[in-house]
């Protein structure tokens, strides 16, 4: 949960405790005549978001107080009743306890779940022991962390990361409950069929990410937010399959001649602006980036394009289509990583996973194979070819469409009216102020509000 003081129903929280799976809150709203309440928090739904019920409102914070503190008391005693049902000493198994499960596949296998992962209340060994039945980090050297098991004492299906596994449980150590149940649900998953692994990721299905996010934002300007959207959604495989697929389209392109193109329309490139456009052509979809490796003067061809060149030389003429300053895009470099670690956390690097994984030979050369170079990109950066010092003085030369676009175009002229319409068109091109919310309904005493 955020560490951050919530807002629920107009009312601000002031006390949290969590318990047994759910949260039990006090929040206070100084505007109502009921001005505390009381709440249950749960979040364990389809999208984990916060659900809040049985709130009760009052004046008198004692009242809400005594509210608050039975509801912490029953759910005290259904745990306690729990524990003694299973009739399991309170025990906890240490990391040191554990077998390494480096370099180890752990599927079929005992795991221990580290305690520090759990609530208080569930740093248990009847809550630490699974039967690991399979995922992406039960490879060692799979592409994704996540790892599913089956909690030993409930049989209920749960996913874990790699990284909060403690180890293997040493099978000497196994209580004699724990062994009877580990017995018979690796029978019940020996019954089981076998899936077929899910294909990975495609090219195909790269660009069509890039594609739809370009066309969700309307230009490639606000493409990022969509597209860090769709990557969150993808599977953890195919979060780091996007990216290993990027990084490969993205090494392609880092060509002498191309830079010719990125020094012209940028008037003048680093290495890092030289990123940054590679980034922009790759946002432009799969046609746009063949079509600049194959003949990078075929960029003079995009109305993007044009408008930045129109844009370059003259400050009176806005351009009707979407524009940035330079042809320049960081972000998309670094949108998967942020998604991955929107959707899983940060403890584990995801440029490390990056090292371990790679392509297939097969999925690098059908990436490599639908790449036709012009005669004036060489084959490999710092090989044959026009030499890097040398190409700010063959820009006119190697792509003379766009020198001229970005030296000599005619610009047009702007007369009073066309200024109208194009201010028009600004204005339309910004986004909406936010519709305020509505006020909240009031909650009355000893009655239960809407959430």
């Amino acid at each position: 949960m955020a560490d951050e003081k919530r807002i629920i129903q107009g009312y601000e929280e002031m006390h949290c405790i969590r318990l047994g799976g759910k949260e039990f809150i006090i929040a206070e709203n100084k505007d109502e005549e009921a001005r505390y309440m009381v709440c249950d928090c749960t979040w364990n739904n389809p999208l984990g978001i916060d659900f809040f019920d049985n709130a009760i409102g009052s004046a008198d914070y004692l009242e809400i107080m005594k509210e608050f503190t039975n509801r912490l008391s029953e759910q005290v005693i259904i745990l306690e009743t729990e524990r003694e049902t299973r009739g399991i000493p309170l025990e906890v198994v240490k990391d040191g306890d554990c077998h390494s499960i480096r370099d180890v596949d752990l599927e079929g296998q005992c795991i221990v779940i580290k305690a520090e992962k759990f609530s208080p209340e569930f740093r248990s060994i009847d809550h630490q022991l699974a039967l690991c039945t399979g995922g992406n980090g039960a490879n060692p050297d799979a592409r994704g962390q996540t790892v599913f098991c089956q909690n030993l004492i409930t049989g209920k299906t749960e996913a874990w990361r790699r990284f909060d596994i403690a180890g293997l449980m040493p099978p000497d150590r196994l209580p004699d409950w724990a062994r009877v149940n580990l017995e018979a649900l690796q029978e019940d998953a020996g019954k089981k069929p076998v899936e077929e692994p899910p294909k990975p990721l495609d090219k195909e299905q790269f660009w069509q990410i890039i594609d739809e996010a370009r066309e969700k934002a309307g230009r490639w300007q606000d493409m990022y937010e969509p597209l860090f959207e769709a990557l969150s959604r993808l599977d953890e495989p195919d979060i780091i399959q996007w990216r290993l697929i990027f990084d490969e389209y993205y090494a392609l392109s880092r060509k002498n001649g191309l830079w010719a193109a990125a020094d012209i329309m940028l008037r003048g490139c680093s290495d890092g602006s030289f990123d940054y456009f590679r980034g922009w052509l790759i946002a432009q979809g799969k046609d746009v980036f063949l079509g600049a490796l194959a003949e990078p003067d075929s960029l003079v061809d995009l109305k993007t394009v044009k408008a930045l060149g129109y844009e370059v030389l003259s400050s009176e003429y806005t351009p009707m289509d979407g524009y940035e300053e330079n042809a320049r895009f960081e972000r998309i470099i670094y949108a998967a990583g942020n998604a991955y670690e929107n959707k899983y956390g940060t403890e584990v690097d995801f440029y490390k996973i990056l090292v371990r994984n790679h392509l297939t030979e097969q999925e690098r050369a059908d990436i490599a194979g639908e790449i036709v170079y012009s005669k004036i990109i060489d084959e490999k950066w710092g090989g044959k070819g026009v030499p890097l010092d040398e190409i700010d003085t063959n820009l006119e030369r190697l792509c003379p469409k766009l020198y001229v676009l970005f030296n000599e175009p005619d610009v047009p002229e702007v007369s009073a009216e066309k200024e109208s319409v194009l201010e028009k068109i600004k204005q339309s091109q910004q986004k909406p102020e936010p519709k305020k919310p509505k006020p909240e309904k009031k909650i009355k005493t000893k009655t239960e509000p809407e959430l």
